[in-house]
């Protein structure tokens, strides 16, 4: 008491300005740490939030993968529980009937009066962002990922037939021709008799891939873009930026100056990010003028970028984002701005998710000698000659099996599924606040042994036989609903196309060194390989993480 008293004494006789300084302090501890128990008040459990932060320390722990670390607290809180990421109040589930109200039934909804048919979005329409991603309404930078309502459909529309069947058969003869180089670096490798790690070659063989049918580059130039490929690494490792994030996920009121500070230093600050913006919209430049000076015939090397350059426009185009508004006729058209978003997106999303995903298949195969010797009698069956069509890859139902196993429990997107609440609603019986976020649980889903049987921690490709039998949202490496990844038909077509080529050549081993699982794991993952001819190599795969997804 005596204290209490002296103190404010002390307060009483202070300057007017060291008052005011004193009784602010105050006053922002107890909203923060009012706003500490947010979930509390919902009466929604979970795990004690920091006053400031919240779980923004848990959730940037570059030791523990985000997803491990959401199906713990689901194990230790139920399928239902609440987080904070600084300001952002997260609802977190794994329950399968909410999954769905959020991905499917509550994106959109239709609405018919005078026999007028027409369509508005809902309530989770708008996805769960970095702090430092453009606005998805007002920035003039903004790409599938992150927009929403009109303007993600006009983007959506716009890159959609990039990933058709017809566009996936004609990309397949310079998907393979890459993957014949990849192999040729594994066997050149191979002949040393050391470990090495194959990771980076994945890296460099799926950006390679994209690299030629996204941009127009004509021939294999697998490890020849090491500048483009450190980057696009510092980018998914947030160099340089995480602190700030962190910054304006506590004080929401410095978003805007954060990102406009970090789009006027763009020009002249060495950001990964804008590395990869500066490069990418040299090539855009680039194409201009061959397709202006005829050197380039859009007619017959049709790519991503003359895709996005024939819908370039100067106009206004009048997207409307409010989520009452009736949907008009979506114009086809992008500004400049929105090509090069485009193009980092693809560039991105392109070369490290399918890397992870192979690296993560390699290493399931390599624990798993059995399913190795079975994917590979299915591949010398159904192709026996060196080249490899399209009909024939399709045919490999073992191995699309082994593929998505290894997905089910490697789901490298899974930090990409949370979604903005844009108007008050529910979700099974918990009511959710515009403004709140709701994250899928994927790794709990993927895991669940009332949904995958006893056997749910085992890699196990035989429980692909009968499909039928489990509800579709229980598998969602790739999303679901109308935001599903947009690239996962190209993104599987390649993955398997490159195990096909590996499976013929090599055999892989578990050595030593071998983690019994690479769950979360962002460590070299350590296999060896042994050349189903002469050859022989020791090798390791990698884990990181990435978020993707339209």
């Amino acid at each position: 008491m005596f204290i209490l008293v002296s103190l404010i004494v002390a307060l009483y006789s202070a300057p007017l300005l060291v008052r005011l300084l004193l009784v602010s302090t105050v006053l922002v501890v107890l909203f923060y740490k009012y706003r500490a128990g947010y979930w509390k008040r919902r009466g929604v459990s979970g795990p004690k939030s920091r006053i400031f932060t919240g779980h923004i320390p848990e959730i940037y722990d570059g030791s523990r993968h985000m997803a491990t670390r959401l199906r713990d607290w689901t194990q230790e809180y139920g399928s239902v529980y609440g987080i904070q990421q600084g300001f952002k109040n997260i609802l977190v589930t794994s329950d399968l009937q909410m999954i769905e109200e959020l991905f499917v039934k509550k994106w959109l909804f239709f609405q018919s009066t005078f026999f007028i048919f027409r369509f508005r979005f809902d309530c989770f329409y708008g996805r769960k962002l970095n702090t430092l991603a453009p606005h998805p309404e007002k920035d003039d930078t903004v790409n599938t990922f992150s927009a929403r309502g009109i303007r993600w459909k006009r983007l959506r529309n716009l890159t959609s037939p990039s990933f058709s069947t017809q566009s996936l058969k004609a990309t397949f003869p310079v998907v393979a021709d890459s993957i014949e180089s990849f192999v040729g670096r594994l066997e050149s490798r191979a002949g040393t008799g050391e470990e090495f790690n194959i990771h980076p070659i994945f890296q460099q063989l799926t950006l390679d891939v994209i690299l030629r049918i996204a941009f127009g580059q004509k021939e294999s130039e697998i490890g020849e873009h090491e500048d483009v490929l450190k980057a696009a690494k510092a980018v998914f490792a947030r160099d340089g930026v995480t602190g700030i994030a962190k910054l304006g996920d506590v004080v929401p009121a410095l978003r805007p100056v954060i990102r406009g500070g970090l789009k006027l230093s763009s020009s002249f600050t060495n950001l990964p990010i804008n590395f990869l913006v500066r490069h990418l919209e040299a090539i855009v430049n680039q194409r201009k003028e061959d397709r202006a000076s005829g050197a380039h015939d859009p007619k017959t090397e049709m790519d991503f970028i003359d895709t996005f350059l024939d819908a370039e426009t100067n106009e206004e185009i009048g997207d409307r984002f409010g989520d009452l508004e009736q949907m008009p006729k979506v114009q086809k058209k992008l500004h400049a701005g929105e090509i090069v978003s485009q193009c980092v997106l693809f560039l991105l999303a392109g070369y490290d998710t399918t890397a992870n995903t192979l690296a993560f298949a390699a290493h399931s195969l390599a624990l798993n000698p059995d399913v190795q010797k079975k994917v590979q009698e299915e591949i010398d069956d159904v192709c026996p000659d060196s080249e490899v069509s399209y009909g024939q890859l399709n045919r490999l139902r073992y191995l699309d099996a082994v593929c998505k196993e290894s997905l089910r429990m490697y789901p490298i997107a899974a930090n990409a599924s949370a979604r903005l609440c844009m108007r008050d609603t529910t979700l099974g019986e918990v009511k959710i606040k515009k403004g709140e976020y709701v994250q899928a649980d994927i790794l709990s889903v993927h895991f669940s042994k009332e949904i995958w049987g006893e056997d749910a921690e085992e890699f196990n490709p035989a429980r692909w036989e009968d499909e039928m039998k489990r509800s579709n949202l229980a598998w969602l490496p790739f999303g679901a609903g109308p935001r599903i990844c947009a690239g996962q038909r190209l993104a599987l077509m390649e993955e398997k196309l490159a195990l096909v080529h590996l499976m013929k050549r090599f055999s892989l081993r578990r050595t030593l060194n071998t983690q019994a699982s690479g769950r979360g794991c962002r460590k070299r993952l350590h296999i060896s390989g042994k050349a189903r001819t002469r050859r022989h190599f020791r090798s390791s795969t990698e884990g990181s993480t990435c978020e993707a997804g339209a």
